[in-house]
């Protein structure tokens, strides 16, 4: 599943970028990067890009904003159906879930284009746990619904019900996260036109993909 819109990542790349950076460290910006977005990590981020942790902690939450919209289209929500708290239900899901993202960044290779990075993504398998009992429980949902069992309630009534039982079954193997086997990913870092060392949209979106199974 393509989990990231190309405008979107561009503008988290450009927080990404790494000017002026001397003795460039390609693997340890690549990490950094990643412990930030996924880990709300930032000591070594905000040093090697030269930003805030303030800076920093909006990119993760930018980074949690955007994968709770992955879960509304993944989960058949109309999102203009989730309430604030529905919303912030799902925002912590993906913060707790995040705290399992496991990877090793290996050492850099610097070439005559720039620098490629190999990582090992350990994918979470959150939603592999939860799979059985989502399918179970939107079955009997939608034979509910066909035999007329939600008459009498609104749209927003069922809605909420819909939602509020998803989620609780997949909040529910929050706490015992696996990982499905590992996948080897090659990451390539090129200066941009201003001479910042960084990811291209696709280098990032690669690893993003990566990090939980959907």
């Amino acid at each position: 599943m393509k989990r990231r819109m190309a405008a979107l990542l561009l503008c988290l790349l450009l927080v990404f970028a790494c000017t002026g950076c001397g003795g460039f460290d390609a693997g340890s910006y690549v990490k950094a990067v990643m412990d930030n977005f996924y880990l709300d990590e930032s000591a070594a981020y905000t040093e090697i890009v030269d930003t805030t942790a303030q800076q920093a902690h909006e990119v993760y939450m930018n980074g949690l904003t955007i994968e709770a919209q992955i879960f509304y289209t993944y989960m058949s929500f109309d999102a203009e159906d989730v309430d604030e708290q529905t919303a912030q239900r799902v925002v912590d899901l993906y913060s707790r879930a995040y705290k399992h993202a496991k990877y090793d960044v290996g050492q850099a290779q610097k070439g005559k284009d720039g620098y490629t990075v190999a990582v090992r993504v350990y994918p979470i398998d959150l939603f592999d746990q939860a799979m059985d009992e989502l399918n179970a429980y939107v079955s009997d949902f939608h034979e509910a619904l066909a035999n007329g069992d939600y008459t009498g309630k609104s749209e927003e009534e069922i809605s909420a019900e819909y939602q509020n039982q998803v989620l609780s079954i997949v909040e529910a193997h929050v706490d015992t996260i696996g990982y499905r086997d590992p996948v080897e990913l090659t990451v390539q870092l090129k200066k941009d036109a201003n001479g910042a060392w960084g990811m291209g949209d696709e280098a990032f979106q690669s690893i993003d993909e990566q990090i939980i199974g959907y």
